[in-house]
């Protein structure tokens, strides 16, 4: 009887111990795809994984209710911050009024200057607006200097500037999985 646990006998997909064991465990990739190929998904793999958890510690500690005055001011419930009023307005004529947001990210950023601290703080949104209807990325930026707000800048990008590296990927797994299926036996 084989030492082998059945759900890791076929060698496309899964290699046993004795073969992950070995130093060159890359050579017994599957020769379809080259080998460039695998090191790319594997680099591009480590950066998204090591970046993801830092954003999403800071987004869940962040607590920003200027952010969120800006965007009920986009979604027309009200007033953002007074320093906001203008970016607001040119906001709502370019894009129209916000139908939905959903927040999915907050950075921050500072410089120094020996006496001054000069802060960037940005909020990200998965946003609607009325006039498009493809879904935009809602940046809020907030510029302080020594914990006092100096401006507010608002800027909306397409989705697909984002989507399409990730759509590309998915695209190199699905095709390398359907050469995986027509080479194994």
């Amino acid at each position: 009887m084989s030492r082998t646990p059945p759900f890791i006998r076929n060698r496309h997909f899964c290699y046993s111990l004795e073969q992950s064991t070995d130093e060159k465990w890359w050579r017994d990739l599957p020769s379809s795809i080259p080998r460039w190929a695998w090191v790319a998904v594997l680099v591009w793999s480590i950066i998204l994984l090591s970046t993801l958890p830092v954003g999403l510690l800071y987004f869940s500690l962040a607590k920003s209710t200027d952010f969120d005055e800006v965007v009920r001011a986009l979604k027309g419930r009200g007033q953002g911050p007074s320093l906001a009023a203008e970016s607001i307005q040119e906001t709502l004529q370019d894009h129209g009024r916000l139908s939905s947001a959903v927040r999915i990210g907050a950075s921050r950023r500072g410089t120094s200057t020996g006496t001054s601290v000069y802060r960037r703080v940005q909020g990200a949104y998965l946003a609607w607006f009325q006039k498009d209807w493809k879904p935009s990325v809602l940046a809020v930026n907030r510029f302080d200097r020594d914990d006092v707000v100096l401006r507010y800048e608002i800027e909306v990008h397409s989705f697909t500037i984002f989507a399409v590296p990730y759509a590309l990927l998915i695209g190199l797994f699905l095709y390398s999985c359907k050469k995986l299926k027509k080479s194994s036996p």
